[in-house]
């Protein structure tokens, strides 16, 4: 009877254990600019987040 116990525990930890892991840090980029008279930072994340980033668009004049 306590053997059953102990691989029924045992088969419950290994089921729920791999749940635990780390998840990878999501890709991150910046873009920081001064606009209207005020500093600007926009962040992106993802795949395309470098993209995206640069891609604001924005003149510097």
């Amino acid at each position: 009877m306590t053997t059953r116990w102990i691989v029924l525990l045992a088969a419950a930890a290994l089921t729920v254990l791999p749940g635990c892991s780390a998840e990878p840090e999501p890709v991150r980029a910046e873009r920081s600019l001064f606009a209207m008279n005020t500093y600007m930072t926009f962040t992106a994340y993802g795949e395309n987040g470098e993209a995206a980033a640069l891609s604001l668009g924005v003149s510097e004049a």
